[in-house]
């Protein structure tokens, strides 16, 4: 049986979430400067503050990733971006890494994460209401030509907007 390992990536793991990265949206955006990208996830690991990268691996091998940090808003977290290998979709492990996420938010003493996904990612938009996300905005994204869904989650006591 293959195993599956959740952890907060570190600096060298960061080659191997970018080419995951670029899988995940090569239908939607085609192949990535895999280089550019790495220098963009470094600098945010340095400079935006409590920058999370989580990783999930099968077998050794990383096939999903999380990148995110904290927001302007006190105590609101926002999930910049969630993403996974195709071949190891409805499995089970993307979903186990965005709960690993979340709790660790949680465990940092944030109050509130947001994410926004558009409404062509539909796995990522049922993922986040069957994990307590509330629909809080929607807005047409001209430069992608689709609806853009903005989502919430509270700790705590769950009121719907």
């Amino acid at each position: 049986m293959s195993e599956v390992i959740y952890e907060i990536a570190n600096e060298q793991d960061i080659p191997a979430a970018v080419c995951v990265h670029e899988a995940a949206f090569y239908e939607w955006d085609g192949a990535k400067d895999r280089e550019k990208v790495a220098a963009s996830w470094r600098e945010s690991l340095r400079k935006r503050p409590d920058c999370i990268l989580s990783i999930a691996r099968l077998d050794g091998e990383v096939v999903a990733f999380t990148i995110g940090w904290a927001d302007k808003e006190p105590g609101n977290y926002f999930i910049a971006l969630v993403g996974g290998k195709p071949e190891t979709r409805g499995r089970g492990i993307g979903r186990g890494l965005f709960r690993f996420t979340i709790e660790e938010i949680r465990k940092r003493g944030y109050k509130t994460i947001d994410i926004n996904t558009l409404n062509r990612y539909r796995a990522m938009l049922i993922l986040c209401v069957t994990e307590d996300f509330d629909i809080v905005d929607l807005k047409y994204d001209e430069g992608r030509k689709c609806k853009r869904i903005f989502l919430r989650r509270t700790f705590g006591e769950h009121v719907r907007p």
